[in-house]
C-alpha cells in the first residue's frame, strides 16, 4: 500500500508540472485551455475557471491540458478548393485532385507542394502531376506573384483530415521535408544567401509564435515541430560545445588512438561555447533591432 502511494504521489509530481508548462505556455500564445486534468478515465471532481475546466480523474496514470483547435484537422496531399479564375483552376486542378509530382519531381506531401511551388523564384510555367479517381494525368500551371504574401502562388489550398493512420502516413514525409527545408536554409546561411533579418533567435521567436499562434493550434504545433527539428539538426553539428561535436570528438579519439586527449577536447569545448555564445548575442541584436523596425 505504501509503494502504491509513493508511486501515486511519483506520478502527480511529475505530471503536475509538466502539464502545468503546456498551459502556462499555450496560455503565453494565447491559446485557450479547455481542460487541465489530473489523472485519467471518469471525473472525480471538477471546477469550473475562466475558460478552463479543472479535473480530478479516477486513474493517476498521467493527466492531460486539452487545448482548444486540437480536434482540428491536418493538412494531407489532395487539394481541398481551388479558388475560382486562379491559374490552377484555369488548367483544370479541381477539388479532390491529389498532385503526385511538380517539373517531375515527387511531391509526397502538402509541405512538398508548397516547397515546388514557392522555388519557382521566376513565374515560369509548370508541369503538374496529378491523381484524379484512380487516374494520372498532367496539366500545365503558370503561378502567379502574391504582393501580400511575398511568392508565387497557383490558387490551391490544402485538403484536410482527422484519420489517424492518414496522419500517421504523412508524418514521416512531413518530417522529412521540414528536415530538407532546414538543411537547405543552413546552406544558404553559409553561402550567404540569406540576410541578417532574416534569421530569429529566441527574441525573434518570440514574435514568430505569436504569430502562429494567431492562426490557431494547428501552425503553432507545426512551428513547435519545426522549432524541435531545428535544434536536433543544429545540436548535430560537429561544433565543440554541442552534441554534435562531443560525437565528433569520440570519432577523432578512436581514430587517433588516443592522441587526442581530454584536455585538448576541453579547450576546443570552451572555444566553441565562446562561438556559440558570441553568436547568440549577435542574433539576439539583431532580434532587438528588427523589433524596432
Amino acid at each position: 500500500m505504501k509503494t502504491a502511494i509513493l508511486f501515486v504521489i511519483m506520478l502527480l509530481v511529475l505530471v503536475i508540472p509538466h502539464e502545468w508548462g503546456h498551459m502556462t505556455v499555450a496560455r503565453w500564445c494565447g491559446v485557450k485551455i479547455k481542460e487541465f486534468s489530473v489523472g485519467m478515465g471518469p471525473l472525480i471532481f471538477k471546477k469550473q475557471k475562466g475558460d478552463t475546466q479543472y479535473s480530478l480523474r479516477l486513474l493517476p496514470l498521467g493527466g492531460y491540458c486539452a487545448m482548444e483547435g486540437e480536434e482540428e484537422a491536418v493538412p494531407e496531399n489532395k487539394l481541398g478548393s481551388v479558388t475560382p479564375d486562379s491559374p490552377a483552376a484555369e488548367a483544370g486542378l479541381e477539388a479532390g485532385d491529389r498532385i503526385v509530382a511538380i517539373n517531375g519531381v515527387k511531391t509526397g506531401s502538402w509541405e512538398a507542394v508548397a516547397d515546388q511551388i514557392s522555388a519557382n523564384e521566376d513565374g515560369k510555367t509548370m508541369t503538374v502531376t496529378y491523381e484524379r479517381d484512380g487516374k494520372t494525368a498532367e496539366t500545365s500551371v503558370t503561378p502567379y506573384y502574391d504582393e501580400e504574401r511575398g511568392g508565387y502562388m497557383i490558387g490551391i489550398i490544402a485538403g484536410t483530415t482527422k484519420n489517424i493512420w492518414t496522419c500517421l502516413r504523412y508524418a514521416p514525409s512531413t518530417t522529412w521535408e521540414l528536415n530538407k527545408s532546414i538543411i537547405m536554409s543552413f546552406k544558404m546561411i553559409f553561402s550567404g544567401k540569406v540576410s541578417a533579418d532574416d534569421v530569429a533567435g529566441p527574441v525573434g521567436l518570440v514574435k514568430v509564435v505569436g504569430v502562429a499562434a494567431d492562426y490557431g493550434i494547428a501552425p503553432y504545433l507545426m512551428l513547435l515541430a519545426l522549432v524541435s527539428l531545428n535544434l536536433a539538426l543544429f545540436n548535430l553539428l560537429p561544433i565543440p560545445g554541442l552534441d554534435g561535436g562531443k560525437i565528433f570528438f569520440i570519432f577523432l579519439k578512436i581514430i587517433s588512438g588516443g592522441r587526442i586527449n581530454d584536455d585538448m577536447e576541453y579547450k576546443a569545448t570552451l572555444a566553441g561555447l565562446v562561438l556559440l555564445l558570441t553568436l547568440f548575442a549577435l542574433v539576439t541584436v539583431n532580434d532587438v533591432m528588427n523589433l524596432f523596425k
